[in-house]
């Protein structure tokens, strides 16, 4: 079973993009996805801004990883 974890800012990268492309390594990656999506998104639902730029790199990470 993968845990949730709230993203923290990584080092050299950008919080969220560095702990994106590390979850979407794990094994179940797309249903842990959308789990982490939601999550992430109820915790971030103030800015919307965050919301659209959440999904473009899901979909950028997702495509890199899965072609």
């Amino acid at each position: 079973m993968t845990r949730l974890v709230y993203p923290e800012p990584a080092a050299g990268h950008g919080g969220v993009r560095g702990a994106l492309h590390q979850f979407l390594a794990e094994p179940s990656t797309r249903l842990a996805a959308t789990l982490f999506l939601s999550v992430d998104l109820h915790a971030q639902k103030y800015n919307p801004f965050f919301r659209l730029y959440f999904y473009q790199l899901l979909k950028v990470e997702a495509l890199l990883l899965f072609q």
